[in-house]
C-alpha cells in the first residue's frame, strides 16, 4: 500500500511540469548549462536549487524521506537524527550535480564515480567547505566542513544507493546510477584508536568539570560528560533521552549463588535507548548518575522521580539567565548541535590549557575531540578494566563483535607500549 501511494504520489509529481529541461544534453555537447559562478551562502545555494529544473528533484527527495523516516517523525517530542543525516547526503549530491549541470534523473554512473572521488577532497575548498555549525541561510555555510573519511564516504554511498533504488522504483529515475559504485572501506581500526583519551587525559576532564560554574547549564554538561563515559551513548541517542527511559531492572539471583546479596547487586538502573537501524537496546547506568538526574530535575523545579516525567527530556536548552527555554511545556531539548559546540567549548578550555603548560600532543588531542570521542573512550577504558567484550558491544550497540574487538586490540597496543618500559629499565639483559 504504501508503495502504490508512494508511486501515485510520483506521478502526480511528474504531471505538475509538462516541460522538462535536458540537462544531460547541454553537459554532453560540452556547453556549461550555468555559465555565471556559482557562490553558497546567504541563500544563493536555495535559489540554484528553486531553478525550475531542480524543483522536480527536491520534491523526489522529500518524498523519499517522507517514505523513510515518517516513522520515525510520529514520536514528534524527539528529533529525527536518520531524516537528518539522510537529508544532508541527497541535498550535498543534488548541489554537486547542480554546479555541474546535471540533475537527479540524468545523472550517470560516471557522475557518482566522480562524486565519491569528490568527496574525498571537496574542491575548490572556498566554495565548499565552512565552518561547522553555520546557519544554513548565513554566508558561512557551506555543504561540507572539510574531506570526509573512508567511513563517511560509505555512509554517503550507502545512502545515495538506496535513495536511487526507491526513486528506480517510483519510476522516477530510468535506473539506480550508485548500484555500480563500490563503498570505500571504513578504516574503523585506526579510527577507533585514535580517538579516545588515556586515563590521565580523562582525569583532566573530570578535573575541568570540577571547575565549572555552579550554574544549570554547566550542572547539566558536567553530568552528561560523565554519563557519556559510562554508557557510551551516540550523540544522537544523548539528546533524544527522556526521564521515562530510565528504568530500575530487577534481575534477582544468577547462576544459583546462594550467597546474601544486597538490592544493589540483584538489580540496577537501564537507559532504554533507540540506535542505529532504530535497534532497542538496554545500557546500564550507574546508581551515581541517575541520583544526579534526579538532581538535575529538582533543580528545574520537577519531582526527582524519573518515572513520574514521562516524555520529559532529559537535556534541555538554557536561556541566558539559566532558566529554562519556553517554547515547550516540559522545556525546549537540548539539539545535538548545541550539545556538541558546548562539549568541544569544554574540550578547547583544556587544549588551551595544555598548551600554556607546553604538552603539544594533549593540545592536539583536546582541539580534535568531540562527542564520539566519549563513546571510544567508555569502549577502551572498559576493556582496560577488563569487562568482557560482549557486554562492551551490548552497551554500545555495535552490530558486530569485530567491530568492538577495536577498543580490545587497542588495549592490547596499550600492554605492549608499557611494557616496553621493562625493557627500557635494562633489569632483563636485552636493553
Amino acid at each position: 500500500m504504501e508503495a502504490f501511494e508512494a508511486r501515485n504520489a510520483m506521478q502526480q509529481l511528474e504531471g505538475e511540469t509538462h516541460e522538462r529541461c535536458d540537462v544531460a544534453a547541454h553537459r554532453r555537447g560540452g556547453t556549461p548549462h550555468h555559465a555565471e559562478p556559482i557562490h553558497f551562502g546567504e541563500s544563493r545555494w536555495k535559489l540554484l536549487l528553486e531553478r525550475e529544473e531542480f524543483i522536480l528533484d527536491r520534491r523526489a527527495i522529500e518524498l523519499w524521506l517522507s517514505a523513510r523516516c515518517d516513522a520515525d517523525a510520529r514520536e514528534a517530542s524527539r528529533p529525527n537524527h536518520t531524516a537528518r543525516i539522510y537529508r544532508r547526503e541527497a541535498e550535498r549530491f543534488l548541489l554537486w550535480l547542480a554546479m555541474r549541470g546535471a540533475s537527479l534523473k540524468t545523472a550517470t554512473l560516471h557522475d557518482c564515480l566522480d562524486y565519491r572521488t569528490f568527496l574525498a577532497d571537496p574542491q575548490p575548498a572556498a566554495v565548499w567547505c565552512g565552518p561547522r555549525g553555520a546557519a544554513r541561510w548565513s554566508a558561512q555555510w557551506r555543504p561540507f566542513e572539510g574531506p570526509l573519511g573512508p567511513a563517511a564516504r560509505r555512509q554517503a554511498v550507502t545512502i545515495l544507493r538506496s535513495m536511487f533504488a526507491f526513486l528506480q522504483d517510483q519510476r522516477y529515475v530510468g535506473g539506480n546510477a550508485w548500484s555500480g559504485v563500490r563503498k570505500p572501506r571504513a578504516d574503523t581500526l585506526s579510527f577507533d584508536m585514535r580517538r579516545g583519551f588515556s586515563e590521565r587525559q580523562w582525569r583532566e576532564v573530570l578535573d575541568q568539570l570540577m571547575k565549572l560554574e555552579d550554574a544549570p547549564v554547566q550542572r547539566q554538561l558536567a553530568w552528561l560528560v560523565r554519563f557519556l563515559y559510562h554508557t557510551g551513548l551516540r550523540l544522537s541517542e544523548a539528546v533524544r533521552m527522556n526521564c521515562d527511559d530510565f528504568v530500575w531492572v530487577d534481575v534477582g539471583r544468577e547462576g544459583g549463588c546462594d550467597d546474601a546479596r544486597s538490592n544493589a547487586d540483584q538489580g540496577g538502573w537501564v537507559v532504554n535507548v533507540i540506535g542505529k537501524g532504530h535497534k532497542a537496546r538496554e545500557v546500564p547506568v550507574p546508581v551515581g548518575l541517575v541520583e544526579g538526574l534526579s538532581e538535575l530535575l529538582a533543580g528545574r523545579g520537577h519531582t526527582p522521580e524519573l518515572h513520574k516525567n514521562p516524555g520529559r527530556p532529559v537535556l534541555v536548552r538554557f536561556g541566558r539567565g539559566g532558566g529554562l527555554q519556553s517554547g515547550q511545556g516540559e522545556g525546549a531539548r537540548l539539539s545535538g548541535h548545541s550539545l556538541y559546540r558546548q562539549l568541544k567549548k569544554l574540550f578547547t578550555g583544556i587544549a588551551m590549557r595544555a598548551r600554556a603548560n607546553g604538552r603539544d600532543e594533549d593540545t592536539r588531542i583536546f582541539e580534535a575531540a568531540s562527542t564520539h570521542w566519549l563513546r571510544h573512550t567508555c569502549g577502551s577504558h572498559s576493556a582496560a578494566a577488563g569487562v568482557p567484550l560482549d557486554v562492551i558491544r551490548e552497551g554500545l550497540g555495535h552490530a558486530s563483535i569485530g567491530t568492538t574487538s577495536i577498543y580490545l586490540r587497542a588495549e592490547i597496543g596499550r600492554r605492549i607500549r608499557e611494557s616496553r618500559r621493562l625493557v627500557s629499565s635494562g633489569s632483563g639483559g636485552i636493553g
